[in-house]
């Protein structure tokens, strides 16, 4: 609604799925070309391969 700006991290899911910010000034920021990523809509609690590699290799530069 103010349009403030907004850094979304992202892990197990995608912004592909519509969930993602609604601010102009916005930083997406996720591990791309994984085989296994999406692994669901709404992610999991435990990486279905075991290693997380969505998570453990966000880097924000």
């Amino acid at each position: 609604a103010v349009n403030a700006p907004v850094s979304v991290f992202y892990c197990s899911t995608s912004p592909k799925f519509g969930f993602g910010p609604l601010s102009d000034d916005s930083k997406i920021i996720e591990v791309d070309h994984l085989d296994c990523k999406p692994c669901g809509l709404h992610g999991h609690k435990t990486c279905p391969k075991g290693h997380f590699k969505c998570g453990n290799d966000l880097s924000l530069g």
